[in-house]
């Protein structure tokens, strides 16, 4: 009875990521990105090897645009969907790994598949997806228990192409495995997080330097935002409590995206769905901290450190669009955080390996 009820729970997951796989690729090629409207200079750049090449060289981009230009580029010519299509393919593949080893609920993979900035953002040429693809794998390894050469092997390329496809959130990713460490777990270092957080925020208040330091990274980071910070104030008219406030309370509105206030069309409306989702878990994550699955399960301490990882980068923020993609990368750890009550540890041993 016990076998037939498990059987018969695995088949229903299995239905849907099968299901909501076909849906993706009938998304791709119905072309839904085009029906909405959605249109990016990066995508243009992305497309284009020759842009790809002229902007890395001429005006510092990235490392991260140059080889996912020259990846998506190379695919773009045969076939202007085909890019999209591997990228969906595998942002599949990094699921079903993730949702068999942190042994994930059907409420949980429904959520996750559909929610909106995660199924809009995989239709594009965009990063992001593939990005939140890498860190679903990232995750599953770390729920490995039996870990050998190939284990570290693979560990480390998963790695290396989250820090080279966006260096600066890559840094976050390696530091925060390091921390998670089973060596350094019994010095609960999260501790000193608020701490050393707000620790800046006063610094950026009371020194003029710093807090000219990090205005001028914000501005730098989206030059072309006329505002600062996600909480609305005015370059123009910034003094140092409105950057350190923008330093210490980014975070919220970085989660909860758009509100219903100032929603003037559909998609922004569907969006806040996405938001309030994103937010509440975040806010529950927070308040409902289990100090023994932070000792026993690597997992659980690596999103920990990500989801702290993301209030600091949340600072750095200025624009609603761009922030509902940056935090796909982030939003594995949001749901294995808040979904993580039922267990600790996956062995590798699975029955979905064995398959």
């Amino acid at each position: 009875m016990i076998n037939s009820v498990s059987t018969y729970s695995f088949d229903k997951r299995k239905i849907i990521f099968y299901s909501f796989l076909i849906l993706y690729l009938i998304f791709i090629t119905l072309n839904l990105k085009d029906f909405i409207g959605f249109s990016s200079i990066d995508e243009d750049m992305y497309t284009s090897w020759d842009r790809s090449y002229t902007e890395a060289t001429s005006v510092g981009i990235l490392p991260g645009h140059f080889i996912w230009g020259y990846y998506i580029s190379n695919l773009y010519v045969y076939g202007t969907t085909l890019p999209v299509y591997v990228s969906v393919l595998f942002f599949f593949y990094c699921f079903k790994q993730y949702y068999v080893k942190t042994n994930c609920s059907n409420i949980q993979m429904i959520l996750m598949l559909t929610q909106p900035s995660v199924l809009f953002y995989s239709q594009t040429y965009l990063r992001d997806s593939t990005l939140m693809a890498f860190m679903m794998f990232l995750i599953s390894l770390l729920c490995i228990t039996n870990r050998n050469k190939i284990w570290y092997i693979i560990t480390f390329i998963c790695l290396s192409f989250l820090l080279v496809l966006r260096p600066y959130v890559g840094v976050f990713i390696v530091t925060c495995f390091v921390l998670s460490t089973s060596k350094l777990s019994k010095f609960k270092l999260y501790r000193l997080f608020p701490i050393l957080f707000i620790a800046v925020g006063l610094s950026i208040y009371l020194n003029q330097d710093i807090s000219d330091f990090f205005k001028n990274l914000v501005m730098s980071y989206e030059s072309g935002i006329s505002n600062f910070g996600l909480i609305g104030f005015e370059r123009s008219n910034l003094d140092n409590f409105g950057v350190a406030l923008t330093f210490l309370l980014n975070w919220i509105f970085y989660w909860n995206t758009y509100t219903f206030l100032g929603i003037d069309s559909l998609i922004k409306l569907i969006f806040v769905y996405d938001s309030i989702l994103m937010f509440l878990f975040l806010i529950s994550i927070l308040f409902t901290f289990n100090k023994k699955k932070f000792i026993f399960d690597r997992a659980y301490r690596f999103c920990l450190f990500m989801i702290l990882s993301s209030i600091v980068l949340a600072s750095f923020e200025s624009g609603n669009a761009t922030v509902l993609r940056h935090k796909l990368v982030f939003i594995p750890c949001l749901y294995y955080l808040f979904f993580s009550v039922k267990n600790l540890v996956i062995k590798i041993q699975s029955n979905e390996d064995k398959k």
